[in-house]
């Protein structure tokens, strides 16, 4: 008798885990989960109302390390402490000088600034291309030498 109560708990068990699963992803009118927010696209718009999970896309520059997978991120907009980890850097080097496009989700703690859990990150911009290019000097016709 035992082993039928067993399997029953556990297939009860299993379909309350599948019915949650497709509820959270539910996506249409009255979602209420994180893909119902819209994608936080600037530093500013990310601390005017931080919002726990909101996923964010922003482009900017890593400006300092602060901690072993803690940095500053800014943008045009504003500065917002961001974790990333070794694995989520490009194989080049990044600089202060390099913009990065990072995605991730939101995190907010009691007592605490928000910061963004960085998932990806790449290189915007190659460090070269942020400069303008200078001007190439038209050549100047030979000047035909005298006698």
């Amino acid at each position: 008798m035992q082993p039928l109560r067993t399997q029953r708990m556990l297939a009860l068990l299993i379909a309350g885990l599948v019915a949650g699963n497709a509820a959270a992803q539910y996506t249409g009118p009255g979602a209420r989960g994180a893909a119902s927010r819209p994608v936080g696209r600037t530093v500013a718009e990310v601390l005017r109302s931080p919002v726990d999970d909101q996923k964010v896309e922003l482009t900017g520059t890593l400006l300092e390390q602060t901690g072993r997978e803690t940095f500053v991120f800014s943008d045009d907009t504003g500065r917002i402490t961001v974790e990333i980890d070794a694995e989520d850097f490009p194989a080049q080097p990044v600089g202060p000088e390099v913009r990065v496009q990072l995605s991730g989700e939101v995190e907010t703690r009691l007592l605490r600034e928000p910061r963004v859990e960085v998932e990806a990150l790449r290189v915007a911009q190659e460090p070269d291309a942020a400069r303008p290019a200078q001007p190439s000097q038209p050549e100047q016709p030979a000047q035909p030498a005298t006698p």
